[in-house]
């Protein structure tokens, strides 16, 4: 091959190889880039949470209510308060614990910070004709109504009472409590009977202290033969016997039960309800009036 034929063959080869790289995509060869993403698919935003609804109202604070009822007052004795101007609230030592806030006729003590126990409600100052009183829960609110003459009190809802008290105070000019062994006065003790409801349960206690001095438990709700709440057999009521009326009307009329009502046993332990059953509570027949016994002395 001449000289001339290898410089044509060549340039024809090179020029064959370069249409080649091309055709298969040799080279810096510019393409479109890809189309953008689209942006991502969100959910909206949630709308932003309302603030927080108010908290609900706190309750209200334990409170003992204290109002007048007339209706529970019995004949005789004097009235000692038409209405009430006053109260403290006292514990077993005499201290006022409470002062009472009064409006509308009722006197309000905040309880919360209380102990459980037994307490004297002084009313309009009156030291000589306290109301006994009972917080079992200082944080349930308690109601009590109590009559004009300071005498007679229910401690609990008005349809529902749970406690009935009534009270043989200074202020009324009632009989004291008295020794068992022989009569004698015990100076400075007025009694007050306190009836859980419920069970029933009779307590003798002493006012303004709240030391036990007896207990009766009745066993049932009504008294044999009579049929009469207890309660009310034991504490004068409106429409109900009473267990001091029948003795005064009918002494005999005891007797099948209480044989010996009148006779005093040798020792406190020694009562029964056939033998000296008066004795039990009461220093002989004559009731209240006797004064209310002390069995440790």
């Amino acid at each position: 091959m001449s000289t001339h034929d290898r410089i044509a063959t060549s340039i024809a080869l090179a020029f064959g190889s370069a249409v080649a790289w091309v055709a298969c995509g040799g080279g810096s060869s510019t393409t479109s880039p890809p189309d953008a993403a689209p942006p991502d698919a969100r959910p909206p935003a949630p709308d932003a949470a309302p603030p927080d609804a108010s908290p609900p109202d706190a309750p209200p604070p334990p409170t003992l209510t204290l109002s007048l009822d007339p209706a529970l007052d019995t004949d005789p004795d004097t009235v000692k308060a038409t209405a009430i101007t006053a109260a403290d609230l006292l514990d077993t030592s005499g201290t006022a614990v409470a002062h009472a806030t009064v409006a509308n006729d009722q006197a309000v003590f905040a309880i919360g910070a209380l102990a459980p126990g037994e307490f004297f409600i002084k009313v309009n100052g009156d030291a000589d004709d306290l109301v006994p009183t009972r917080i079992d829960n200082p944080a349930a609110s308690v109601v009590q109504r109590v009559g004009q003459k300071l005498r007679a009190s229910l401690i609990g809802p008005e349809n529902s009472p749970v406690y009935r008290v009534n009270t043989y105070s200074a202020g009324q000019g009632e009989s004291p409590i008295v020794r068992f062994s022989d009569g004698t006065t015990i100076a400075g003790e007025q009694p007050y009977i306190f009836i859980t409801l419920a069970l029933p349960k009779v307590d003798i206690k002493v006012l303004g202290t709240g030391a036990r001095v007896s207990t009766l438990l009745p066993g049932s709700q009504l008294h044999p033969s009579t049929l009469v709440p207890f309660d009310a057999w034991i504490l004068n009521t409106s429409g109900q016997p009473h267990h001091g009326d029948a003795y005064n009307a009918a002494p005999s009329s005891c007797s099948g039960c209480h044989t010996k009502l009148d006779m005093k046993p040798a020792s406190y332990a020694d009562i029964t309800v056939a033998n000296g059953w008066c004795f039990h509570c009461h220093n002989g027949t004559a009731g209240d009036g006797s004064g209310f016994v002390d069995p440790t002395q």
